[in-house]
């Protein structure tokens, strides 16, 4: 039947932590305090399957992606040099969990294919292997770049460097 990918094009990232510290160098600590959990990319599944009378069986799956990136409070009462590390850190960021969304609408075409080739009996077992297949890319991902920090990219890595 259908598959979806919800949204489309780029997603709209929440606010995951609101960090009200005065500097930097400040924000930089807490966020090492913080650590992976700084920032999230998700994604969850919706579906269904019917069956024709002509014995014909059918998905329809949508995948939700969502995104929660930090915020810093104090950025524009800050010097020049402070706001541009943070806004090319934010970058680096986004550009990581962007990539956990890349993985994640490759991999549903697999688990789409895959769900429309089992039958009412193990649909629910194709599901889950493939939902638990695409989290353990998401984890060789972070684990290969170490949650961004060694990510190369055009926007460096996800570590702040305080100038």
């Amino acid at each position: 039947m259908t598959l979806t990918v919800q949204p489309t094009g780029a997603v709209n990232a929440g606010t995951s932590h609101r960090l009200n510290e005065a500097t930097l160098a400040e924000v930089a600590r807490r966020v090492a305090s913080i650590g992976v959990g700084l920032a999230h990319a998700d994604w969850s599944f919706d579906w269904g399957w019917q069956q024709s009378a002509q014995g014909v069986f059918s998905v329809d799956l949508t995948m939700q992606l969502t995104m929660e990136m930090p915020v810093w409070s104090r950025k524009s009462s800050r010097p020049l040099a402070e706001q541009r590390e943070w806004d090319r850190f934010l970058r680096a960021l986004r550009q990581h969990e962007d990539g956990h969304h890349v993985i994640c609408r490759r991999e549903v075409q697999v688990m789409y294919r895959a769900m429309n080739g089992a039958n009412q009996t193990n649909v629910q077992s194709v599901h889950n292997r493939e939902g638990a297949r695409i989290d353990r890319l998401n984890v060789e991902y972070d684990r290969s770049t170490d949650h961004g920090r060694r990510q190369t990219g055009p926007h460096g890595d996800t570590v702040i460097n305080v100038p």
